[in-house]
């Protein structure tokens, strides 16, 4: 998957003590200086997160989950 394909980008953020999940389709995340974390969908931005906010990030295309399951 090239950089510029969309996929499902999944953010957590932690406000007043409770975990939120966010998921955009978009290409990219990035953070800036100030560690402000903006998700891009080419060349546009739709969402930015505040630094006191953000918690994770992912791509769900590069995303591996492991379960095991015992009874």
């Amino acid at each position: 998957m090239s950089d510029r394909d969309t996929t499902t980008i999944t953010i957590t953020v932690l406000i007043d003590g409770t975990q939120y999940i966010h998921q955009v389709e978009g290409t990219h995340w990035r953070r800036d200086d100030e560690r402000t974390v903006y998700v891009y969908n080419g060349d546009t931005t739709v969402l930015e997160v505040d630094a006191e906010y953000f918690v994770d990030a992912m791509r769900e295309d590069s995303v591996e989950t492991t379960v095991t399951t015992t009874q």
